[in-house]
């Protein structure tokens, strides 16, 4: 899967430059859930068509430890996907 966003431009709505940070890391973390839900859904359709259920095996995948250096490299990614609305809007 492909890291494909943009930076939009600092939202000013709030006419708070602290609350504007804030609700420019919620818009962020929202796009970011809805891309996940969306095409877990996708997913979901597809192996189902094939009849394809592997709800033993994503549990069983879920409690690898040695998937956990993988799953900590990517929650920083998106950490700092997410943050960069605060970040882009504290360089200005």
């Amino acid at each position: 899967m492909t890291n494909q966003w943009k930076v939009v431009e600092p939202y000013h709505g709030l006419h708070d430059a602290q609350l504007d940070k804030v609700f420019g890391v919620v818009l962020s973390l929202a796009a970011e859930v809805w891309v996940t839900k969306d095409r877990l859904h996708l997913i979901e359709a597809a192996l189902a068509e094939k009849g394809i259920v592997l709800g033993d095996r994503i549990d069983e995948l879920a409690r690898n430890h040695q998937r956990i250096p993988e799953l900590e490299r990517e929650r920083d990614a998106f950490m700092e996907r997410v943050l960069c609305a605060v970040s882009m809007r504290l360089k200005t």
